[in-house]
């Protein structure tokens, strides 16, 4: 459901394409149950004493149905540089779900699941609601005349329906590879140390908490449906991963101090992982906005060759934490630089690639130091 969401309508809501990404929204609301009773069907055996399971999927298919609604909200917004709706899209339901949590004390498992879901539906509905009243007081003033009477003056890059469909397609293979690139790197993982594991885990929840802080609170400002050039948003994005990288490489230093080499040299390379992934998801918003939907091709070759790689040197005994950390590094950096050659960001492709280059090699000859 988040592929058709994120990878397919926001792309063409930025080339203007409203019918196509209208059409895909309805495809990822029948998305909604069928993604949401797989995952309670699991919950609910793990546990075992879950009585009520129908319950259960019906307030997880609500709240799914829900979340989508406000996000391709948010999403409308973004295009229209307006970063709020965007960023508020989950706020108030995980607002609702602690709330409930906090205010029932529920200790069973089955019953807290419950609770949270029904606060989480309640704070997404008060979210959509509060964004009604919004939108009607915004045409009530575009109908006087007003100062917000600002609308989205982008026009469809593509006026034919057939092109819509080739760039929807285009758009969705991304989505595919780069979520089942990530994913298989991740179950690989597994074999690994689970020393090493608690680090990684960590890792990723703050490398996508970042990148997504990022996508939805800053770029919309700089990249929407009136965006013409990639000069703006191009240094910012190369910015924020420079002072990614600085404050990673403060850490290394001070972590290589006081603990070992080894943890610095993990550090370097998390911090060449982060980097990058800011900068990707700068790269691939102008990429969605500014380039035809076939540039597309380059994160799903990027992903098949490193998914590749790294099975290859599972096969052969030589895959290690320093292996799969590179492996990240390379599915979000070796597209984003190409995105960027082709927005004529050459000397922000240059000093990104070289960056993460040195963090990377750097980091993989101070973790050959010591072992997890």
């Amino acid at each position: 459901m988040q592929l058709v969401l994120t990878g397919v309508c926001y792309p063409l809501l930025l080339r203007g394409a409203k019918e196509a990404a209208c059409n895909w929204m309805k495809f990822s609301i029948l998305l909604v149950p069928l993604s949401s009773a797989p995952a309670v069907a699991i919950y609910t055996s793990r546990l075992g004493d879950v009585q009520d399971a129908f319950l259960l999927t019906v307030l997880t298919v609500l709240f799914s149905g829900l979340v989508l609604v406000a996000t391709y909200d948010g999403f409308r917004e973004a295009v229209r540089g307006d970063a709020f709706p965007l960023s508020a899209a989950t706020f108030f339901g995980s607002l609702g779900a602690i709330f409930g949590l906090c205010a029932f004390k529920v200790t069973h498992a089955g019953a807290g699941t419950v609770t949270m879901l029904v606060g989480a539906i309640f704070g997404e509905i008060t979210f959509l609601v509060m964004r009604a009243f919004q939108r009607s007081a915004r045409l009530g003033a575009h109908a006087r005349g007003g100062p917000n009477a600002r609308v989205n003056s982008a026009t469809a890059v593509d006026s034919v329906a057939e092109t819509n469909r080739q760039a929807s397609g285009w758009y969705l293979g991304k989505s595919i590879a780069g979520y089942g690139g990530g994913l298989t790197l991740q179950s690989y993982a597994a074999s690994l140390a689970p020393a090493f594991l608690s680090y990684f885990s960590v890792a990723q929840r703050v490398v996508g908490g970042c990148a997504g802080v990022f996508s939805n609170s800053v770029l919309p400002f700089l990249v929407h449906g009136e965006t013409q050039h990639s000069r703006e948003a191009g240094r910012v994005t190369l910015a924020v991963s420079a002072a990614a990288s600085f404050a990673g490489i403060g850490i290394a230093a001070f972590i290589g101090v006081v603990q070992s080499e080894r943890d610095a040299g993990l550090v370097l390379l998390l911090t060449a992982w982060m980097s990058t992934s800011l900068y990707a998801a700068g790269m691939q918003r102008l990429a969605y906005r500014l380039l035809p939907a076939k540039v597309s091709a380059a994160p799903i070759v990027t992903s098949l060759v490193v998914v590749l790689m790294i099975s290859f040197l599972l096969s052969i005994n030589q895959f290690s934490p320093a292996v799969l950390l590179v492996g990240m590094v390379l599915l979000d950096g070796v597209s984003s630089i190409i995105f960027a050659v082709r927005l004529s960001l050459r000397n922000s492709a240059a000093s990104m690639a070289l960056g993460a280059l040195s963090l990377s090699v750097i980091g993989v000859s101070l973790m050959g130091h010591g072992s997890f």
